[in-house]
């Protein structure tokens, strides 16, 4: 019995790919085969990059901006709005506490902490993060942004990335 897996010959058409999770999707809907994609919950849990900070700089450099370039418009749009929320909410709070605005800094606390609760929510769903990473998530932000725009810099200037010791080319 043939297996969806079969008909797009496993994994080796997407083994020089940039994001492969994403091309194999796209060769799954080519063949007119459906799929759904779960999260693993309790079920799976596994480190990512368990080779450390190196790697997660390479693997997050290698898929942000092709990801992103492969992301619908409106939602893309949809997900900036929300990065901007969280972080305009972080920096105003900060803003407000150092200029000693006593009275709007509450306000600024209030929108901060939905921003927490928002990013714990979502944490819960993805993986297993520790309650202070999700408190001081701006510091996250910050590192997503810097991978972000190193990300968008070797895929429109360079052209290539490095992953796993190798060097991958991108496409646009």
């Amino acid at each position: 019995m043939a297996t969806s897996f079969d008909a797009i010959e496993g994994h080796a058409p997407v083994k020089k790919s940039v994001v492969e999770d994403l091309d194999f999707g796209q060769m799954l809907t080519n063949k007119g085969i459906r799929y759904r994609l779960l999260l693993g919950a309790e079920d799976i849990k596994f480190r990512m990059y368990n080779e450390g900070l190196n790697q997660l700089i390479e693997g997050w450099t290698k898929n942000f901006a092709t990801g992103a370039m492969q992301t619908p418009p409106y939602l893309l749009f949809m997900i900036i709005l929300w990065l901007g929320a969280l972080t305009s909410s972080a920096s105003l709070f900060l803003w407000a506490m150092a200029g000693d605005f006593a009275w709007i800094s509450l306000f600024y606390a209030l929108l901060y902490l939905i921003g927490v609760l928002q990013v714990g929510i979502f944490s819960r769903r993805i993986g297993s993060f520790k309650k202070t990473a999700i408190l001081f998530y701006p510091i996250s932000l910050l590192g997503f942004y810097f991978l972000f725009t190193l990300s968008m810099i070797k895929k429109h200037f360079y052209k290539k990335v490095k992953w796993k010791g190798r060097e991958i080319a991108l496409r646009r």
